[in-house]
């Protein structure tokens, strides 16, 4: 038996075909995907387009989102990816993360489960899933089907602190504390 696989089979090969068409680095043409200028210009430049892709992945959110309030609440980047870069040298659940990342309290809770599970449902599907599939975030080998998902464990690799530069914003100066 032959099993064609497509690609809405496996989600991360669908959302970077997704991805690259909305950036402009490829097209259709002839039911073919070619390189754009802005594709040919990329190539080869691998951070260039990991940077893209991961900007384009990240917004994502921002666009799906309801209105602009809840992506200024729920959505604040360098808040979560500043807790990547303190907090998660080390593994951590998919629930710790959520408690310090969101408001969690402000969440519907839509079922038996609770606020805290579909915080970590956004969570997971917003921000774990993107930079695990860009490289920055592994899961842990400890982590199982079977396993709740706000039990799941996960840190940031070596590349998470050279990809990513979290500053202050204009007029903060960090404070040592001794």
């Amino acid at each position: 038996m032959n099993k064609v696989l497509n690609e809405p089979d496996f989600p991360p090969l669908a959302t970077l075909h997704w991805a690259l068409q909305d950036l402009r680095i490829i097209r259709h043409y002839k039911g073919r995907a070619v390189l754009t200028k802005r594709g040919s210009s990329i190539l080869g430049n691998h951070g260039e387009l990991q940077a893209v892709l991961a900007e384009w992945m990240l917004a994502a959110p921002l666009q799906e989102s309801l209105s602009p309030e809840a992506a200024a609440l729920f959505w604040d980047l360098r808040h979560m990816l500043g807790i990547v870069s303190t907090r998660l040298g080390d593994w951590m659940t998919l629930g710790d993360y959520t408690e310090w990342a969101l408001p969690v309290e402000l969440f519907p809770a839509r079922g038996p489960l609770g606020a805290r599970h579909e915080a970590g449902w956004f969570i997971a599907h917003s921000l774990v899933r993107p930079l695990t599939w860009l490289g920055v975030l592994e899961d842990s080998p400890k982590n199982v089907p079977a396993m709740s998902m706000m039990d799941k464990q996960f840190r940031k690799t070596v590349l998470f602190d050279k990809f990513f530069r979290i500053g202050l914003p204009i007029g903060i100066e960090a404070v040592s504390l001794h």
